[in-house]
Formats: structure tokens, sequence, C-alpha cells
């Protein structure tokens, strides 16, 4: 096959991929698990420009900076509807984690084993549901594979 036939694979992929996470966080629901509080008070407190919160005065809240920083992107864009955007950027970053394994596995071990990494994503329940949760989970899943990714083609 083609390099650029393999591109269309892997962006049909990723478009399964997202589409699941969307589907699935539509029928069951997103949800606001109890760490979710901690995310949401740190991008309140960004958005009010106090910079009390944890998230911004420990060193150990640095390493969770990226998801108040997009819930307050999110709530400035559609302030009704943020957990939406949230879930859309988890479904993102779940569909490239997808994507990245599959193409790293087929150029590593061929298309039988890209293919079984590719079932894991599409099959995997628990890696697709992960995207529903207002937490880093997903946003983590994707930046940490695209670190492998870049890591294994330098």
């Amino acid at each position: 096959m083609t390099p650029k036939r393999w591109r269309v694979v892997e962006a049909m992929l990723a478009l399964l991929i997202a589409a699941e996470c969307i589907v699935n966080a539509s029928r069951r629901g997103i949800v606001f698990a109890p760490d979710s509080r901690w995310f949401v008070a740190a991008a309140d407190d960004l958005l009010a420009r106090r910079f009390t919160h944890a998230a911004w005065t420990t060193p150990e809240g640095a390493f969770y900076l990226l998801l108040p920083l997009l819930i307050a992107a999110a709530k400035t864009m559609t302030p009704a509807s943020w957990p939406l955007l949230i879930v859309l950027a988890n479904a993102a970053a779940t569909a490239c984690a997808g994507m990245l394994t599959f193409r790293l596995t087929r150029q590593s071990i061929g298309a039988a084993g890209g293919a079984v990494a590719a079932a894991g994503f599409i099959f995997g329940f628990e890696i697709l549901d992960w995207s529903r949760y207002i937490l880093t989970d997903s946003l983590f899943l994707g930046i940490a594979t695209l670190a492998i990714y870049l890591m294994a083609v330098a």
C-alpha cells in the first residue's frame, strides 16, 4: 500500500475512535469525577485572575495546568456547554493516540501488528470511556503517545 493510502487509513481510524468517544459520551453522559472539581476550580481561579489555587501556587500544580487552561478557554468560548468542548478535546487526544499507536506499530512490526494495536483502541472500552470524564487521563494518553512516537521516529 502506498504511503498516501496509509495516511487515509490512519485518518479513518482516528475519526472512528473520536466518533466512538463522542457517541459513548452522548449515550452515557459526561462525568464530573471528584477530581474534576479541582480542575474546574483552578480554571475559575484563572478566569477571575486570582491565582490562589494550588494549580498556580505549588510546584505539583504545574503538572496539571493543561486541563485548567483548556477548561478556562472552553468556558470563555461557550460558557453553557464547556464540558462538551473538553470531551471533544479528550476524544481528539484519544484518537491521536490510537492513530499514532497504529502508525508506530505498523511501521515497526507490520500491518498485522498495526491492526492489533488499532483493535485495542477500537474495542478497548476503558480507553474510550475515559474521554467522557473531565479529567487529564485522555489528554495524558495523547501527549504521552505523541512523545513516544516522536522519540521513535527521531
